[in-house]
């Protein structure tokens, strides 16, 4: 929760006078304390959020890329017409830089369903 320090009283002898030595820790408890902090730290984990390997696969299998909605001939302009989305596993351009695709040429043949690939 953005905590950095953490305040807790021990004491030696819990029945001494005073107002904190009964809710103070013990040093038995202290040393438990501490470690129970310390299981906490790694059960917040890192503030820094990385894809572990198998949220990266399933993402690459979810993600779709650009595909040929007809078939496309060489020479012919990538369009909103003849350039879809699809899922293919996470091969190809993804769709976020299709508008970088339109109004440039095909260099090759595209059948229907096929990915795109970067054209020269």
């Amino acid at each position: 929760m953005g905590a950095r320090v953490l305040e807790k009283h021990f004491t030696l002898d819990k029945t001494l006078e005073g107002p904190d030595h009964r809710a103070s820790l013990s040093p038995e408890e202290l040393v438990e304390f501490v470690k129970m902090v310390r299981r906490v730290e790694q059960y917040m984990g890192s503030t820094q959020k990385i894809p572990n390997l198998s949220e990266t696969q399933t993402r690459r299998s979810l993600q779709k890329c650009l595909i040929a909605k007809r078939n496309i001939k060489v020479g012919e302009v990538f369009t909103s017409e003849n350039v879809g989305a699809k899922r293919t596993g996470g091969e190809g351009i993804p769709p976020i830089y299709a508008t970088e695709l339109y109004n440039r040429t095909s260099d090759q043949e595209y059948a229907v369903n096929e990915i795109i690939r970067v054209p020269k």
